[in-house]
């Protein structure tokens, strides 16, 4: 990874590492990953991973890789076993200005199902930054 970083900062690039193994989505290996690459264009991509969650809360998680985070795979915010209002509350006090991407299932009518999630994360921003 630090090789790649290095080659790809020459070309402004950054390598933004996501994490779905059975190892390597464990928060404390990911954490170690980054650290490894020891490289500032080696960056990380939350996936909001199940192994996230520790007694209903991603904040341990969360600190591991916090200065690392560039984007933000979101999953059905409807999914209960995610704390979405912590994690965004989380992005927001590190001035988080990244990518939120929505990582769902295809849907038939996808404008409608995008409208739907656009209201339920504007419902999740904690509300002194909301517009």
């Amino acid at each position: 990874m630090h090789e790649v970083g290095e080659d790809a900062a020459g070309f402004g690039i950054e390598i933004r590492v996501e994490v779905h193994s059975e190892i390597t989505q464990e928060p404390q290996n990911f954490a170690r990953i980054l650290e490894y690459a020891d490289c500032p264009n080696v960056v990380a991509c939350w996936n909001s991973n199940p192994t996230d969650v520790v007694s209903g809360s991603v904040q341990q998680a969360f600190a591991l890789i916090a200065s690392k985070i560039r984007a933000v795979h979101l999953h059905d915010l409807f999914d209960a076993s995610c704390p979405h209002r912590e994690l965004f509350a989380l992005l927001s006090a590190q001035d988080y200005e990244g990518f939120t991407l929505a990582e769902i299932p295809s849907s038939g009518d996808p404008e409608r199902v995008l409208r739907y999630f656009e209201a339920q994360w504007q419902a999740y921003k904690p509300s002194s930054k909301q517009s």
